[in-house]
C-alpha cells in the first residue's frame, strides 16, 4: 500500500525519511533547510514537507518553502519519485518548481508534466561537490578575515549580484536577502561569512550555513567582475573550508553550476569532489 504523508514538524520530518537521506553530501540540502527549521520554526513559517511511504517505507520525500523550489530526497527508485509527484499533484499543491538529485527530479518532472500538463525547463545543471580534507595550493595575494555585521551593506549588494548573475531568469527579494545576510552574521547560528582581503580592498567573500549533522555547506561564492583572474575565489575558500573543518565539521559541501568549468576545476583543485549531480526545474 502507498500512502502520501503531510508533515507539518520538522523534527519528525527527518527521522521519518530516514535512510533516503543517510548520504548527508547528495542530501545536504534538504537536511541542512529541515534542520533550520527545528532550530527556528518561524524562519520558514509558510512550509509544506511530504513522505510517500510504502508498506509503511518512506520511499521518497519532499520540502518545500514558499516562494522556493520543492526541494527531494533521494528515491528509492524512479517509480518512487513519481509516485511523490502524483501524490502531491492530487493533493492540489502549488509548486513553482523543483530541485533535485538525478535521476530522482527527473522521474518526478516526467510524471508532474503527464499529471498536471504543464511543460519544465531546466534552469541549472548542479554539482553536488564535498570535501573532507584541503589540498595545499598556491591561491591568490591577500589574506582572509570573517565577516562581522559592519560588512552587511557590501555583502548584502554582492549576494544580489551573485544571485543575478547565476539565475537571471529568477526573482530575487532583497529584504529576504538582508534578512538571510544579518542571520548568518550574528552571533546566533551557524552561518557566516569569510572574506578575502588584499592591500587592504575586500576582493572576494564566500558565505556557508545549513548545517548537516557532520557538515556544512558553502556558498555563495562571489568575486566581483573586475577582480576575477587573480585566485581570489580559490584563497577564501580553500582558506574557509579549513577553518570549518577545523571547527569540527567532518566535511564540506557546495553546489556548483555544471556549465562553469572555471569554478569547477578551482574547487577539485581544493580538494572538493563531484558526489552528485542535481538539476532546478520551473514550471510553467
Amino acid at each position: 500500500m502507498v500512502a502520501l504523508s503531510e508533515i507539518t514538524d520538522a523534527a519528525v520530518f527527518l527521522e521519518r525519511v530516514g535512510g533516503l537521506v543517510a548520504d548527508e553530501a547528495r542530501n545536504n540540502l534538504i537536511v541542512s533547510i529541515a534542520g533550520t527549521i527545528v532550530r527556528d520554526p518561524d524562519v520558514f513559517p509558510d512550509r509544506s514537507m511530504y513522505v510517500v511511504e510504502q508498506s509503511g517505507e518512506p520511499v521518497a520525500a519532499s520540502l518545500m518553502t514558499v516562494p522556493y523550489n520543492m526541494i527531494l530526497t533521494d528515491a528509492l527508485d524512479a517509480e518512487a519519485a513519481a509516485l511523490l509527484a502524483e501524490h502531491v499533484f492530487d493533493r492540489g499543491v502549488a509548486i513553482p518548481g523543483v530541485t533535485g538529485n538525478r535521476p530522482t527530479v527527473d522521474a518526478f518532472v516526467e510524471a508532474w508534466e503527464a499529471r498536471s500538463g504543464t511543460v519544465a525547463e531546466l534552469s541549472m545543471r548542479q554539482g553536488v561537490f564535498s570535501l573532507e580534507a584541503v589540498e595545499d595550493i598556491a591561491g591568490g595575494p591577500g589574506e582572509a578575515r570573517q565577516g562581522v555585521p559592519e560588512d552587511r551593506g557590501f555583502i548584502v549588494e554582492w549576494q544580489l549580484e551573485f544571485a543575478a548573475e547565476a539565475l537571471p531568469d529568477e526573482e530575487h527579494d532583497p529584504d529576504a536577502m538582508i534578512e538571510m545576510v544579518e542571520r548568518r552574521l550574528s552571533d546566533n547560528g551557524p552561518g557566516g561569512y569569510w572574506l578575502w582581503i588584499d592591500e587592504g580592498e575586500v576582493v572576494s567573500l564566500s558565505g556557508h550555513g545549513g548545517p548537516t549533522a557532520s557538515g556544512i555547506r558553502i556558498g555563495p561564492v562571489y568575486t566581483p567582475l573586475h577582480l576575477r583572474g587573480h585566485g581570489y575565489a580559490t584563497s577564501v575558500v580553500a582558506h574557509q573550508s579549513q577553518a570549518l573543518l577545523g571547527a569540527g565539521y567532518r566535511f564540506c559541501f557546495l553546489y556548483t553550476d555544471l556549465a562553469n568549468s572555471t569554478s569547477n576545476e578551482i574547487y577539485r583543485r581544493i580538494g572538493y569532489h563531484q558526489v552528485a549531480e542535481s538539476a532546478m526545474y520551473r514550471f510553467d
